[in-house]
């Protein structure tokens, strides 16, 4: 299916407002410097954003301070809580590295585990996005959230999935494309 193109990748935000029907809630997993935060934050009462990276983490910080209307944690988001060990692998893309024995520098968490009801879900996480929507799996089921995610064939290696397989998932789960345009799709409940 062809989509015009969008200026930039944010972009893709505002085709997601026409679908959201819950406004009270969202997650911005991979929330680099915080400009989808930015953006959420003015639409839903409430952003739980999600930084792994020491140095993202701390602009983000930085830039949002403490507030009623979000949460910056530092965390990565996955199948289950754990502990992770990350690497960063470039200025502007980092990935984790699951690691079992629990003494990984970077905390692992499970949306399902949160007591969040979002309207929408953000997910940009160098790779590792079906891991996040296999933790996940309750929280979409039972909220049918907006979702957008990206979706790179050689980030999902890292983690030895195959590309596509996010996206499979959510199709299974009764979601349909509502748009695309690389590296991000705009996923939407159709069950």
């Amino acid at each position: 299916m062809k989509y015009p193109q969008l200026s930039n990748e944010i972009d893709i935000l505002e085709l997601a407002y026409k679908y959201v029907e819950d406004w009270d809630q969202a997650i911005d997993g991979g929330a680099y410097l915080g400009e989808w935060t930015h953006r959420l934050r003015n639409e839903f009462d409430y952003v739980c954003s999600f930084e792994p990276d020491n140095i993202n983490f701390s602009k983000l910080k930085n830039r949002f301070g403490l507030g009623l209307d979000h949460e910056i944690r530092h965390a990565a988001l996955g199948q289950f809580n754990s502990r992770v060990d990350f690497r960063r692998k470039s200025k502007t893309g980092s990935y984790i590295i699951i690691d079992e024995s629990l003494d990984g520098d970077t905390e692992l968490i499970s949306i399902d585990s949160l007591d969040l009801f979002p309207g929408l879900i953000k997910l940009d996480l160098e790779g590792a996005e079906y891991l996040a929507l296999q933790g996940s799996r309750k929280t979409i089921d039972g909220h049918k959230p907006v979702i957008i995610l990206e979706d790179i064939p050689r980030f999902a290696k890292r983690f030895g999935h195959k590309p596509g397989m996010a996206l499979k998932f959510l199709k299974k789960m009764g979601y349909v494309e509502k748009y695309y345009s690389y590296p991000n799709y705009l996923m939407v409940y159709d069950g």
